[in-house]
């Protein structure tokens, strides 16, 4: 299965959905795919499917080589639901929180705040660095270990919620 490539749905039926609806796989990893359906009661909806309920079909012809997946999904209607409420809940309940958000991250649905986190963690690791403890903690170490340790306290900060 990849991006791009036709699948049948091959699972229990569900929401409607029965064995041999086809679709269009919009992304994959290597336990869920967000899938279009192309026929069937979801025709033209999106959700995240588990790869065991999914059998590849072929390539989708696309008419144009260059023509990329997401290319597609932004003249979908469904560009901004690529993750329904229903599947993410499933998600969820399968992979848990962290499994669900490493799937959006590896997605790519993250991606645009990458930069307000950085900006994020370097405002910590600054205003750490002129804590005085802090600095008496970190004046015997060599710049690349203050640094480290400085980023570790701050991403400690940003993940645990235990201030």
């Amino acid at each position: 299965m990849h991006d791009g490539g036709r699948v049948v749905y091959a699972g229990h039926e569900h929401e409607g959905l029965t064995p041999g609806v086809q679709g269009r796989v919009l992304s994959c990893t290597a336990l869920y795919g967000h899938v279009q359906w192309l026929e069937g009661p979801l025709k033209g909806e999106v959700g995240l499917y588990p790869v065991e309920d999914l059998a590849a079909v072929g390539r989708m012809p696309s008419g144009d080589p260059g023509r990329s997946v997401s290319a597609s999904l932004n003249d979908s209607l469904e560009v901004g639901s690529l993750v329904s409420v229903a599947s993410a809940k499933e998600a969820y309940d399968v992979m848990g929180g962290d499994g669900l958000v490493a799937h959006l991250a590896s997605g790519g649905y993250l991606a645009s705040y990458a930069s307000m986190a950085e900006e994020a963690l370097q405002h910590l690791v600054t205003g750490l660095s002129q804590d005085p403890v802090i600095r008496q903690v970190i004046a015997q170490m060599d710049p690349e270990e203050a640094e480290d340790v400085l980023r570790r306290s701050a991403t400690l900060l940003l993940t645990s919620g235990d201030f």
